[in-house]
């Protein structure tokens, strides 16, 4: 299935992306003190992200799961034509 693949792929992309972003924002909350409060609010903002990928990824896994199902019962079909 190359596009559950694709997607896959950007899942992990994403948390690559979601780890940097906040290995930059502790970095910076200890650099320059002043941004604290904006370096919280991006935590927040990251804990929300991952929680949305999440779901992302449950929501494709079902539908992968479904797909699967259904390639299953049209091979199955055909083949006993």
């Amino acid at each position: 299935m190359g596009l559950f693949a694709f997607i896959k792929g950007l899942f992990v992309k994403a948390e690559k992306i979601e780890e940097k972003v906040e290995t930059i924002v502790e970095v910076a909350a200890e650099v320059a003190p002043e941004i604290k409060p904006l370096a919280e609010k991006a935590k927040k903002e990251v804990v929300k992200v991952k929680k949305a990928t999440a779901k992302a990824k449950e929501a494709v896994e079902k539908v992968e799961v479904k797909v699967k199902k259904a390639s299953a019962k049209t091979s199955a079909k055909k083949s006993t034509k």
